[in-house]
């Protein structure tokens, strides 16, 4: 498959998960959220794992404030995305209340500022465990992201310095898809939690 056709149709799929996202009523955004959160802190990764990077969520993904709190209350370390232009880095968060310190970037994410001095999990040991947001998954860790490639990248980076790291989507069940296109670039994930049976 070309590229110029993979683009194509990872973006109508793009376009075509956040429709049904859109379409959700908030009970049930917020029950299939919390079994998913759930299933995660139930999760042998999430268990076996000292040092773990999360996603703060934003209104069309699964939420992750339990998580986080459950991950700084448990003795654990916890990592949050920082984008920079084309790069992202996981820096620490030292607790839940931490958030509202953090800034919100042009597409509404909340990140450490340029001035906060976080630890970096590269420059520290590495991550056991990443935590993927993603717009569409497959049941075998394939996963669409939002197209800019930050997660790709930088997995394939931490890989070098953490090769036993375990990654983990989570998903709404309308994000679940049979298949999906995938190229070179393309970071499969270890697993894919979701509200499904």
């Amino acid at each position: 498959m070309s590229a110029n056709v993979l683009n194509v149709t990872k973006k109508e799929l793009r376009a075509n998960i956040a429709k049904l996202i859109k379409r959700m009523i908030p009970k049930d955004k917020e029950s299939e959220s919390a079994l998913v959160c759930e299933r995660f802190l139930n999760h042998p990764a999430y268990r076996d794992s000292k040092r773990i990077s999360i996603y703060v969520d934003i209104s069309d993904e699964i939420g992750t404030k339990k998580i986080i709190n459950d991950i700084c209350n448990s003795g654990r370390e916890c990592f949050i995305p920082r984008y920079e232009k084309s790069d992202m880095k996981m820096l620490k968060l030292k607790c839940l209340e931490d958030l509202d310190s953090l800034d919100k970037n042009k597409e509404n994410i909340l990140q450490h500022s340029l001035v906060d001095d976080a630890e970096d999990a590269m420059k520290t040991g590495g991550l056991d465990l990443v935590v993927v947001p993603g717009r569409a998954f497959t049941l075998n860790g394939k996963r669409c992201g939002r197209g800019k490639g930050y997660y790709d990248k930088y997995l394939r980076e931490l890989k070098k310095l953490s090769p036993h790291c375990k990654t983990v989507g989570l998903a709404f069940g309308c994000q679940i898809v049979h298949d999906l296109p995938m190229d070179e670039h393309d970071e499969p994930l270890d697993y894919v939690i979701h509200p499904r049976p």
